[in-house]
């Protein structure tokens, strides 16, 4: 604990990194993240996606995060195939 200060600048170097390497996942990105989240873990079990929880009250396209999620599940599905 004698150089906290030094690993203080470690975590903020690391964040402006992160900041710098992806800037298109804020909050605008996060709601698409959850979608994609939603449709790949949840399914066809709506009741269980987040919007229930956390509405957003801008209306927002479901077909990025379907697109994504659809390709994905064909890897994800492909991989659980036993040799």
């Amino acid at each position: 604990m004698d150089d906290i200060y030094g690993s203080e600048w470690v975590v903020f170097i690391s964040m402006m990194i992160q900041l710098i390497l992806t800037p298109g996942t804020k909050v605008e990105e996060s709601f698409n993240l959850q979608a994609t989240h939603d449709l790949l873990y949840h399914g066809t079990n709506l009741s269980a996606y987040d919007h229930h929880e956390f509405p957003g009250v801008v209306p927002r396209t479901f077909a990025g995060p379907l697109a994504l999620a659809t390709k994905r599940r064909v890897r994800m599905d492909y991989r659980r195939i036993p040799y």
